[in-house]
């Protein structure tokens, strides 16, 4: 009787991958494991600019805002700064944000990775220096009572004048 020989995976189709589907016979090299035992997939490394970093990071957040509501806040109000070819900056409040995106690092640069089609990407924290919060769009009801009363201030004096509060 004949043994059987197993080959394992030699390409992977991005597409599939993507869509939740297996491997291909696509070009597209798998190498064995990499720390996070996740396969790592040789991409061309392709060139990427602040707009296309941005506009992945911003998917990311979107495709986890039902499982990881707070992280996705945190992240979706971000702006992620491509420092060279491969280094990826995120500026963040506080050690605890830090530790957060150090947690989900891994899936983060995974999907960067495969989306922007470039393996050496790297992802660097740094806590911001100043004390007021890096906001690109307000979340609680107080920041947006407060944008919207600098934005008009006839608003303000709305409020003012019918005793209007937050509770």
């Amino acid at each position: 009787m004949g043994t059987i020989q197993s080959t394992g995976i030699k390409s992977v189709s991005i597409k599939n991958l993507l869509s939740g589907g297996g491997s291909s016979a696509n070009n597209v090299n798998v190498s064995d494991k990499t720390d996070n035992n996740a396969p790592s997939i040789a991409f061309p490394d392709l060139q990427i600019t602040d707009a296309d970093l941005q506009k992945v990071w911003k998917e990311y957040a979107f495709t986890i805002q039902n499982e990881k509501p707070h992280f996705h806040n945190l992240i979706a109000n971000r702006i992620p700064i491509l420092n060279n070819e491969t280094e990826i900056i995120v500026e963040l409040l506080s050690h605890s944000q830090e530790s957060e995106v150090i947690k989900e690092k891994d899936n983060i640069l995974n999907y960067l990775k495969i989306k922007l089609q470039n393996n050496r990407l790297q992802l660097k924290t740094i806590i911001s220096k100043n004390n007021e919060p890096i906001i690109t769009e307000a979340i609680t009801a107080s920041e947006k009572l407060k944008v919207m009363t600098s934005k008009n201030p006839a608003f303000a004096k709305l409020c003012a004048e019918l005793n209007l509060e937050l509770v």
